[in-house]
């Protein structure tokens, strides 16, 4: 999944990139409790 954001920043892409790998590890560990 890549995010297509023009902003001419790579800050933004890599937030969004690391919010959104924080989001899936997030929901692997709660299905793991579940």
């Amino acid at each position: 999944m890549r995010w297509q954001i023009q902003t001419g920043s790579s800050v933004c892409d890599l937030y969004l990139c690391d919010l959104f790998c924080q989001t899936s590890k997030l929901v692997i560990f709660v299905s793991h409790i579940l």
